[in-house]
């Protein structure tokens, strides 16, 4: 009963609810605004429930009155063969659409059918800006984020995996580059290290919004055409819900790496290490975001996976050369946020420091800024790089925005073309 009204609250904001239902009760068949009866394919009634009663009547069906209207006129059809036929005819199958007139007393009449027909003038869906909705984006959005975090805290099994695999990458790589942080016969390891942290943000947070995202676009495009909320509101939901327990993650997988690989224990330096960490995570789901807008699941597995390829090349092109570059392949590099967090990443982690650790009679690069200047990463500051990364995460977003309202909207004209077409050509 609830369920029935809170359906028929949401009729009352303008949406259109359709559902079936099975030999409901009296009290509930009354709440329905129009109903509409199938038997062996037929319609046998169109109309409001009020009017189910003198329908009946006036094809000789009366309801007696020990019976709700539902039961009896399933029971009518399938006890006598015949009857499917009569009241197919009398509703004109579904032509006939019998319109409650709300007055003291509830009368049939054919003076209250309406004829509809079948194929009658479309109008075309408004999707304008100029659509009001009962509450403002900053409701809609607050309702939306309730609705998230209790889907989350339901879907126990997406959080422990996501925790197990921050978890296991996390001890993986800090076993591997275990304990080289201060040892400078160790210092390409650390390189290779920071290039490990780079590639994990990457490839974990693309491919997440790839394979899920396509999913939840199948699911908002219904609601968002019913009218339920706006484009707004519900990108600004996905978007945030899912932040906590990124961060939350990722600086577990940070904790773990950096303190295995026996990085400077200094607040400041991994402030800035787990900042500059997030902001490549953030970054690159807002790049899975746009694949995923765009593709479905099987199309974005292979279109994000491929389209990281570039990303990765130009992030590692060019290292130790910077004089050397050509000015183009300069500005190609730049179109690589990963360039800007593994260049963010060194400096941060061999600038201003004390000599490193050597066991051995000579390490050529226990000096980091030499290892900076050989790298062509002297005098650059991570902060710049920081920011860089902030601008691409900022521009992935509105891309993705923009990309998934497209789809939606050239959804939407396909699906008018397509009905103007069937329209047209019935006419003829």
């Amino acid at each position: 009963k609830q369920c029935i009204e809170l359906l028929q609250k949401i009729t009352k904001l303008g949406r259109t609810v359709i559902c079936t239902i099975h030999q409901p009760p009296a009290s509930l068949f009354q709440n329905f605004d129009q109903v509409y009866v199938v038997a062996k394919g037929y319609c046998v009634y169109n109309g409001s429930p009020l009017e189910l009663v003198p329908f009946l009547s006036q094809v000789n069906c009366p309801c007696p009155s020990t019976y709700t209207p539902a039961d009896y006129i399933i029971e009518v059809v399938q006890s006598c063969p015949d009857s499917v036929n009569i009241l197919s005819n009398q509703i004109q199958n579904g032509k006939t659409n019998l319109l409650c007139k709300k007055t003291e007393e509830v009368k049939y009449s054919f003076m209250g059918m309406e004829i509809f027909e079948v194929y009658q003038e479309t109008q075309a869906v408004n999707t304008g800006q100029d659509f009001k909705y009962p509450l403002s984006v900053w409701g809609q959005l607050g309702i939306l984020l309730s609705r998230t975090f209790l889907q989350m805290s339901r879907n126990h099994s997406v959080i422990y995996i996501q925790f197990l695999h921050h978890l296991i990458s996390g001890l993986t790589v800090g076993g591997i580059f275990f304990g080289m942080g201060k040892d400078a016969t160790q210092t390409f390891a650390i390189f290779k290290f920071l290039i490990s942290v780079n590639v994990f943000f990457m490839y974990t947070y693309v491919m997440v919004p790839v394979l899920i995202f396509p999913l939840e676009v199948k699911l908002m495009k219904r609601e968002y055409f019913n009218r339920w909320y706006s484009l707004k509101a519900y990108y600004m939901s996905f978007t945030i819900a899912g932040m906590p327990l990124m961060i939350l993650f990722s600086i577990m997988f940070l904790i773990i790496v950096y303190v295995m690989s026996d990085q400077p224990l200094e607040m400041y330096r991994f402030l800035w290490f787990s900042a500059t960490g997030i902001s490549l995570a953030l970054c690159s789901q807002g790049f899975g975001f746009v694949v995923g807008s765009l593709f479905n699941i099987t199309n974005g597995s292979v279109v994000g996976s491929a389209s990281l390829a570039p990303f990765l090349a130009l992030a590692y092109y060019g290292i130790g050369y910077k004089s050397a570059i050509a000015p183009l392949m300069k500005v190609l590099i730049g179109t690589s946020y990963m360039r800007f967090g593994l260049v963010g990443l060194t400096t941060l982690t061999f600038s201003n420091r004390e000599q490193l650790e050597c066991d051995d009679i000579y390490c050529h690069y226990r000096d980091p800024d030499l290892f900076l200047s050989d790298m062509g990463m002297k005098d650059i500051s991570y902060q710049v790089q920081f920011y860089a990364i902030i601008g691409y995460l900022i521009f992935f977003r509105i891309l993705a925005y923009c990309t998934l309202k497209y789809r939606l909207t050239s959804e939407l004209s396909n699906r008018l073309v397509y009905y103007a077409a069937k329209i047209v050509k019935q006419r003829h």
